[in-house]
């Protein structure tokens, strides 16, 4: 998910979405998503020439692989890195990404479900958008309006489940990868401005 928020009026704008079954995906493929996708957002009409870009990568699942995708964005500079031990105690690896927990996921979910219920979330007209098409030629891209309805599925699946932790993932298979990259960019967005206000 790829953002752009007025720290004023606190709207937040989806300019990017992308969906990539990682797990049958190789390190390589994957950066060359990450790619496409970065390369459609310097593009896009509400990112200008020097708007940095902030790469909110988790970490939970292996901090190898985040830091591989972390170096991509260098290529698509500028770059802001906040997640380093002056600005955060807690759930980053410096200079890589961020960690999830139990605690920031349910902060992710009340500021996200504040933001849709002050209508401060748009999705802009021009979606960037990345998928397999990016490393598998005959894979066909996914239309944005699948990736909307995708997200908005998505961000309904969360709930508590009977071990008492937050999910979007169901027991029938369904994932929920890119509502939860959502909550991370609007959480740790929120988190940022506190540490950086400029």
């Amino acid at each position: 998910i790829a953002i752009a928020a007025n720290p004023s009026s606190g709207s937040i704008c989806i300019l990017g979405m992308a969906s990539v079954n990682a797990t049958s995906c190789q390190v390589v493929q994957l950066e060359m998503a990450l790619r496409k996708f970065l390369r459609g957002l310097r593009d896009h009409p509400f990112v200008t020439i020097d708007s940095p870009f902030i790469p909110i990568v988790e970490c939970n699942n292996n901090e190898i692989i985040a830091h591989s995708l972390v170096a991509v964005f260098s290529e698509y500079g500028p770059i802001f890195m906040p997640f380093v031990d002056v600005n955060f105690s807690v759930y980053i690896t410096p200079g890589v990404g961020v960690w999830t927990s139990e605690d920031t996921k349910m902060a992710s979910i009340q500021i996200a479900y504040q933001a849709f219920l002050q209508g401060q979330v748009t999705v802009a007209d021009q979606l960037v958008t990345s998928g397999r098409e990016a490393f598998e030629p005959r894979a066909k891209p996914m239309p944005p309006s699948e990736l909307r309805e995708l997200l908005r599925d998505q961000l309904h699946q969360f709930t508590q489940a009977e071990d008492g932790k937050v999910t979007g993932k169901t027991e029938d298979g369904l994932n929920d990868d890119l509502g939860m990259a959502f909550l991370l960019a609007v959480y740790w967005r929120i988190c940022v401005m506190s540490r950086d206000p400029a």
